[in-house]
């Protein structure tokens, strides 16, 4: 793996094989990298202390042997939200086992156009108690949806659904963009692995800090 930077952005090459996670370790390098395919490698916002910024807080990363670019922006974060629970299709609980709070059309309607798809990770209060969440905001290729939604995952056990309460919710972390998956259980073990990095990352003070944000509390 070779690692080179300038002024303006940090390039990371590497030579993609299995344990992908063990060679960067024997390079010396602890970064909360994630392998979602042999096509697409993402750096998570932790990244940021170990690395040279880019404009607009993006992050480039280059995998040589797969001849693939990505950036990742973070300038619209943290994002604040508000909006009633909805109805939406029933997957969540039913075919994934993991239950989300679907957003009112209004509150999707009027997400920043430059706020990027995909999954991310944050904060969020309903009944006014403050949990940590993951959320998805776009069109889930896996089911091919036709409308644009944000669904957010209070990472919590509850006996009952939120239908008509209004949730409020910070996001301050990306994780990843929307990915189609080949089977349920793929997008089941991909949307584990996001909530165990949004656990991760909700640990550290500088994400701690938001859970008591007066937004939250109001």
């Amino acid at each position: 793996m070779n690692y080179s930077s300038n002024s303006n952005y940090v390039i990371i090459n590497i030579k993609y094989r299995r344990g992908l996670d063990r060679e960067i370790h024997h390079h010396g390098f602890i970064l909360p990298l994630f392998l979602y395919s042999t096509t697409a490698c993402y750096i998570t916002k932790s990244l940021r202390r170990h690395v040279s910024p880019t404009s607009d807080n993006c992050y480039k990363l280059q995998v040589t042997s797969l001849t693939s670019k990505f950036i990742m922006c973070t300038k619209s974060l943290p994002y604040f939200l508000s909006g009633l629970v909805v109805r939406g299709f029933g997957r969540g609980s039913k075919a994934l086992g993991i239950p989300t709070a679907n957003l009112e059309d209004k509150v999707v309607d009027n997400l920043p156009h430059d706020l990027t798809t995909g999954i991310y990770y944050g904060w969020a209060t309903i009944n006014k108690q403050t949990y940590k969440m993951v959320a998805s905001i776009g069109w889930n290729p896996f089911y091919k949806n036709e409308k644009k939604t944000v669904e957010i995952h209070l990472i919590h056990n509850f006996e009952n659904d939120f239908y008509g309460k209004q949730i409020k919710a910070i996001f301050t972390g990306y994780i990843r963009p929307e990915k189609d998956f080949t089977s349920e259980e793929e997008l089941i073990q991909a949307i584990k692995n996001d909530i165990a990095v949004a656990e991760e990352q909700l640990q550290k003070s500088d994400m701690m800090a938001y859970k008591n944000n007066p937004f939250l509390k109001e």
